[in-house]
């Protein structure tokens, strides 16, 4: 490799990172705060029972209360779902976590491909111009 060509590179990694950089940055660093956020959501401190009778009525237990079946939970994305006989069904991981998480994951991957697209053509262009 010519030392020019090396001192170019040399130059070009020292430079700050373009638009698209910081923009995969801030997205993946986003998708990491939300899926926190559900993880946390999931964690209880007590039985499962508890925790979805609590979260449902505001009180852990009392009299004619519709049996719980069970709770399901999935770490990706992060769901934690607790489920009655009577049909109804209680997710504690925010609604808005799954949607903002797969938003930002495809964000951070696309910019990503811009960046890579761009950063190949850009050495194409130095090559061969």
């Amino acid at each position: 490799m010519p030392k020019a060509r090396k001192q170019e590179l040399h130059e070009a990694s020292k430079r700050r990172p373009t638009g698209w950089v910081r923009i995969s940055g801030l997205s993946a660093a986003l998708s990491v705060a939300l899926y926190l956020l559900g993880m946390f959501s999931m964690l209880s401190l007590e039985n499962d029972y508890h925790t979805c009778v609590n979260s449902r009525f505001g009180y852990p237990d009392g009299p004619g209360l519709p049996p719980f079946i069970r709770l399901d939970d999935r770490f990706f994305p992060p769901s934690a779902v607790c489920r009655w006989e009577d049909g109804y069904s209680l997710d504690l991981v925010p609604s808005f976590v799954s949607p903002a998480l797969l938003i930002c994951l495809t964000v951070s991957v696309a910019a990503a491909v811009v960046t890579a697209v761009k950063r190949l053509r850009a050495g194409r262009v130095e090559e061969f111009g």
